[in-house]
């Protein structure tokens, strides 16, 4: 009975305080993407997949669920990785990196279907093969042979041949009744052999015509191109055969177990599977039966695949198959009947839109319920039936279009509509805490003439950038069709970029980023026309990123900041400011440009000196918002770390001092005020960060966060106030006599001879931040939104990380676009947010009441079974 209290008091309480069931995670959610797999095993009803972005899955072959993922820290992999099985409980993975010269050996555990990893081997140079034997692995690099006892605590490789000639090809054999390993390698002398218990590999010349990566091996035999056999003993010799045609022994060939035309067929461990007449047949070849053990017609699907994997059950009465067609789709197959498949497009996203779903209403059909069927009742059971009827639609019906209405109030409806590198289209719910796989509303593919490039939102439509130009996306209907005049939507070509309007104004500024030429123009558009304003292009710089604020000063909640002294350091919010980042490789210096993308004018820049092994494409991230800009680098010092920098904005670092008037009238052409600033570099210890963002909220009210993706897969968030240019920075000035675009430096050094480093001035001892100053960043649990997550990264490393405000102040979605899809909500004040005037104040009375009524209810039985206990009743 205390027990039934409890829970109903529990439901009670989170009435009145206005949560709902799971309310923390209802809007966390993430994609579980395994990539496009190019190898795959299966283990004990597990399916193990490698991908070409590094990622290692364990599938459930039953419903086809993602068990584990591991991703390989450095990636894309080459398509020469590999999976080995060792034993039932057992297996190998091996990683050769596309742009580095260096291997990687796991050795894992799979009796969990997590993955457990026993050891771990790291070789200078791409391993070729790996063959298990016994409790050794046998690898081969592409100069060496290596012997491993996997088994051992201590990574000890016994390195047993050192090639003078590149090792072009391998094929080893285990044969567990003679326990030998035969070894056949490929060289430019030729092709070698030799057995591994007593080695010493010699050429076969007999051998130098064949092609070693069609080699088989079965009972003593090697058979190539599946009509030449060899003996292996002493020496190894040519064995005439009856039949010198598809063989699958020495004694067996294919066409002797079907009496149709062989297509093909494949030898599978102690199995053969023959594709004939449209079928695939199974036969155990070491128990000849001329019926096969499977027979099945062969799926019209397999016709578009890419990548085909067969997999033998251990009673012969299955043949699962993996197959991954040309438009990404993984399908698994049991005996030619689809179990289960996932579309894998969504790895890799070029493009996104936030959609707001339409407003959903309460059907007039659900009140025609509230009267009972027949009318001609008693007027008890008339009304009887009428309370229970009223009480269906208010406690059933009710409560699924009152949440429904109150997400669409709040602007937590929205979906997330993404375009794939493939050309398809995808639906999310942003919403509903539910599985991944039912976040996915809506999948279509464009039609193949159409190659979609970006995506556009105007007038809550769906609008799609290609060559051959502006096409209209329905989102119900899966359509793409071409955009008509009727639609009333203007385009403007800058360069290589495509401006989208839902209406033309008179004159409009704007800037555009051409990579290719590796500069930066801007363009005036006047009635449709556009005009270069400037172009600029760093000399001996590669220009990384053009950063703008998105959103006007229309936006800002504060135009200061008040000091301790509630004095006010002024903001400086000139529009039309962004923010060029570029990467002088000769110097290896990121440079941080301020730029007036109307008339071109360079502010100012900032340097900040890096290692010369930075990876420019994920390494170097910058954000800009307001008055300030956020970017992230590694540690010169320790490349385990990143530094996290903040550079604010001020119309001036004298509290209280102010040179342009209004902050809606502020012109790019007739504000000649430049700002000085208050820089400031945090450390986050053993974190690389890969990209970062800043939170926005409807107003901007609330704090802002820094919001941060690792390479580990993890979100985190920290708040502006910690990562500030004025906690005990250095500060500078712009405009310091009269000279425009200074150049100046965050590591305190002069970088020319004629720019002055930052300075320190009078003023700083004002701005400095009262609380305790700490160099060193550190998260605690509750920064991390990904939680126990790792999310994955995508092979276009191209990443996208934002937030996306709500009706709520203080609550903005976190988005993450990488390898994975990952959709959390920041909601600091959501209690708070809650307490608007149509708060359940009825319920929270009744709440009260009940848990009173429950206290003296419970009460005297608790203090009756205290007594019982102390007399041990």
């Amino acid at each position: 009975m205390v027990f039934v209290w409890l829970i109903v008091c529990t439901n009670l309480l989170h009435l009145a305080l206005a949560l709902t069931k799971d309310q923390i995670f209802q809007h966390d959610w993430q994609t579980y993407h395994i990539g496009i797999p190019f190898k795959s095993i299966e283990l004990n009803d597990t399916l193990i997949t490698l991908s070409s972005n590094g990622i290692l899955s364990t599938i459930n072959t039953t419903d086809g669920d993602v068990l584990y993922r591991y991703q390989s820290d450095i990636n894309p992999v080459s398509l020469d990785s590999g999976l080995i099985p060792i034993d039932s409980n057992s297996f190998v993975s091996y990683f050769n990196y596309e742009n580095l010269n260096q291997s990687l050996l796991i050795v894992w555990k799979s009796s969990s279907p997590y993955g457990s990893i026993e050891n771990e081997f790291i070789f200078d140079s791409k391993i070729l093969s790996v063959q298990p034997a016994l409790d050794k692995l046998i690898v081969f690099n592409d100069m060496s042979i290596s012997v491993i006892n996997y088994r051992k605590r201590k990574n000890s490789i016994e390195r047993i041949f050192e090639s003078s000639s590149l090792i072009k090809k391998t094929k080893t054999f285990f044969d567990l009744e003679l326990k030998e390993v035969f070894i056949f390698v490929e060289t430019d002398e030729g092709i070698h052999f030799s057995k591994l218990s007593n080695f010493d590999l010699k050429p076969i010349k007999q051998l130098e015509i064949y092609d070693i990566s069609t080699m088989r091996y079965n009972r003593g035999h090697i058979i190539f191109n599946n009509d030449q056999v060899f003996e292996i003993g002493d020496e190894i010799v040519k064995v005439d055969t009856k039949s010198n045609f598809n063989l699958i022994t020495n004694k067996l060939s294919a066409n002797s177990l079907i009496s149709t035309i062989v297509d093909k067929f494949e030898v599978i461990n102690d199995h053969v599977i023959i594709e004939s007449n449209n079928h695939i047949n199974l036969f155990n070849h070491q128990n000849v039966s001329f019926v096969p053990n499977v027979a099945f017609e062969i799926p019209r699907e397999f016709l578009d695949s890419v990548y085909l994997s067969y997999f033998i059950s251990s009673d012969d009465s299955h043949v699962n198959i993996l197959s991954v067609s040309s438009s990404d789709v993984v399908s698994y197959y049991v005996n030619g009947l689809l179990k289960w498949s996932s579309d894998q497009s969504f790895t890799d996203i070029v493009d996104i839109v936030i959609l707001e779903n339409e407003h959903t209403e309460l059907s007039i059909s659900s009140w025609s319920s509230f009267l009972p069927e027949k009318i001609e009742l008693s007027p008890m059971k008339l009304i009887t039936s009428m309370i229970k009827n009223l009480y269906k639609i208010v406690i059933n019906d009710l409560k699924t279009h009152i949440n429904n209405d109150n997400d669409q109030l709040f602007g937590m409806c929205k979906k997330l509509v993404v375009l794939s590198k493939n050309n398809k289209i995808g639906v999310y719910n942003m919403n509903k805490h539910e599985s991944y796989k039912n976040q996915l509303v809506e999948i279509f593919s464009i039609p193949s003439n159409i190659k979609i490039e970006k995506l556009h939102l105007v007038n809550d439509e769906v609008l799609g950038v290609s060559d051959d130009g502006l096409f209209k996306i329905d989102i119900a209907e899966g359509t793409c069709s071409a955009v008509t005049e009727k639609d009333n939507i203007t385009t403007i070509a800058l360069g290589s970029k495509l401006i989208v309007l839902d209406s033309l104004p008179e004159v409009l500024y704007t800037s555009n980023h051409d990579i290719e030429l590796n500069e930066v123009r801007g363009y005036k558009i006047v009635n449709g026309d556009s005009f270069e304003t400037f172009h600029y292009s760093p000399e001996n710089e590669q220009i990384l990123s053009l950063t703008k604020r998105s959103y006007g000063n229309d936006k800002v909640a504060q135009n200061g900041i008040v000091l301790s002294d509630r004095s006010v350091l002024y903001k400086y919010l000139t529009p039309n400011i962004g923010v060029i980042t570029s990467y002088a490789q000769s110097s290896n210096l990121v440079v941080i440009r301020i730029i007036n993308l109307v008339t071109g004018k360079i502010y100012g820049s900032l340097k900040k000196e890096v290692k010369p092994e930075i990876d420019i494409n994920r390494d170097i991230n910058v954000a800009f918002e307001e008055h300030f800009i956020i970017f992230t680098i590694p540690d010169s010092k320790n490349s385990l770390n990143t530094e996290i920098c903040s550079i604010d904005l001020f119309e001036s670092l004298k509290p209280n001092q102010k040179f342009t008037k209004d902050v809606t009238e502020y012109s790019s052409f007739g504000n000649s005020v430049l700002p000085s600033f208050a820089s400031q570099c945090f450390i986050i210890p053993f974190y690389k960060v890969n990209d970062l963002s800043i939170s926005k909220t409807v107003n901007n009210i609330a704090i802002k966060d820094i919001i941060l993706r690792t390479s580990n897969g993890q979100i985190m968030s920290v708040p502006k106030m910690m990562i500030d240019g004025t906690r005990n920075g250095v500060i500078g000035n712009f405009n310091r006599n009269g000279i425009y675009g200074l150049d100046l430096s965050l590591d305190n050094t002069k970088i020319t001879s004629n720019a002055p480093s930052i300075y320190s001035s009078v003023q700083s001892s004002s701005i400095v931040n009262k609380f305790t100053f700490n160099p060193i960043i550190h998260f605690s649990s509750q920064s991390i939104l990904s939680h126990i997550r790792r999310l994955t990264q995508n092979s276009l490393k191209d990443s996208k990380l934002f937030t996306v405000p709500t009706n709520l102040e203080s609550t903005t979605y976190v988005v993450s676009i990488d390898g994975d899809i990952f959709v959390s909500i920041l909601r600091p004040s959501g209690s708070f947010d809650k307490l608007t005037p149509d708060f359940a104040t009825g319920t929270l009375i009744m709440t009260i009441v009940f848990l009173t009524a429950g206290i003296i209810f419970i009460k005297p039985k608790l203090q009756r079974q205290n007594v019982l206990r102390l007399w041990n009743l």
